[in-house]
């Protein structure tokens, strides 16, 4: 697993200049707003929670590559230091780095969202048990349970790797 965590981490810490779709994540980012379907670029509203998820992937990445979860109980001073720097030279926005472009395209598509108008798409029942997606029910308890399933099988895929 060191192995897969050092070559993924060769994506998340690079920077660019001044040419974004130099790195691979950007280019991979882009591949994936490409809607097959219609032939063209996704709109704001369904890029924007595929691109958090992103972000979300790269921060739990960079955090085991920096602050390796095996070596947790004897780390120094000097590791975390070392920790805010990385963080700070690629993680943070305005870095010219891959997270900080997926952080502003974040940020845009919140943007575009936000003045799109499209508060009838979601919507929580009164007892906040029941959340509506396009008119469709989901129940919190049932998405604790699929999320508790996911996390469960990545495990033991991870296990099965060692």
């Amino acid at each position: 697993t060191e192995a897969l965590l050092a070559s993924i981490s060769l994506f998340v810490f690079t920077t660019y200049y001044p040419i974004a779709l130099s790195t691979s994540l950007i280019q991979f980012l882009a591949v994936l707003r490409y809607d097959t379907g219609t032939d063209c670029l996704q709109t704001a509203k369904n890029y924007s929670y595929m691109l958090a998820g992103m972000v979300y992937c790269v921060r739990v990445v960079a955090v085991e590559a920096l602050l390796l979860g095996s070596q947790r109980s004897a780390q120094t001073k000097l590791d975390r230091d070392c920790f805010v720097e990385m963080r700070q030279r690629y993680l943070a926005d305005g870095s010219f780095s891959p997270m900080s472009e997926m952080i502003s395209m974040l940020a845009y598509g919140k943007h575009i969202g936000l003045n799109a108008g499209n508060s009838g798409n979601a919507q929580w029942s009164l007892d906040r048990k029941t959340f509506y997606l396009n008119s469709c029910l989901i129940a919190i308890s049932c998405f604790c349970k699929i999320a508790q399933d996911l996390l469960a099988k990545a495990e033991q895929m991870l296990q099965e790797l060692c």
